[in-house]
């Protein structure tokens, strides 16, 4: 893998060991401090935060070792929505605990988030539909 992509690839790691890691969290701490629906929203968080960093690391690969027409940008698109989805629900889970309700108003960013992760998908579709 080229070495351009090597930070890319480090993040990805960081961000799926964060997602384990708050998601113990959110099972063995935050469970007794937040309602069952926040903790919900907390557990989302950490679902997309994984499943979308794998699928980052898996597009730089696929991109690198095979002819599959993959464009940076939208790998670049999946990691930054996922950043912003997964940091705004988790913020937004925590607005409940003593003087953070403000926080949820971060829900409102969410769906940019989401937006770029969509987007990202349905671009690869579409790109690896005309690969050669």
């Amino acid at each position: 893998m080229p070495n351009k992509y090597k930070t890319l690839f480090a993040c990805c790691a960081l961000f799926a060991g964060l997602s384990v890691l708050l998601g113990a969290f959110g099972a063995h701490t935050l469970s007794k401090m937040i309602s069952p629906y926040k903790l919900d929203v907390f557990n989302k968080a950490s679902s997309y935060l994984m499943s979308h960093s794998l699928a980052v690391v898996l597009l730089l690969l696929l991109k690198n070792t095979t002819n599959l027409r993959i464009e940076l940008w939208t790998i670049y698109s999946m990691f930054f929505g996922v950043l912003i989805f997964s940091t705004s629900l988790y913020l937004v889970s925590i607005s409940e605990l003593s003087n953070l309700e403000p926080l949820k108003y971060f829900g409102a960013v969410a769906p940019i988030g989401g937006t770029l992760m969509i987007v990202s998908w349905f671009a690869n579709f579409v790109s690896i539909l005309k690969s050669k």
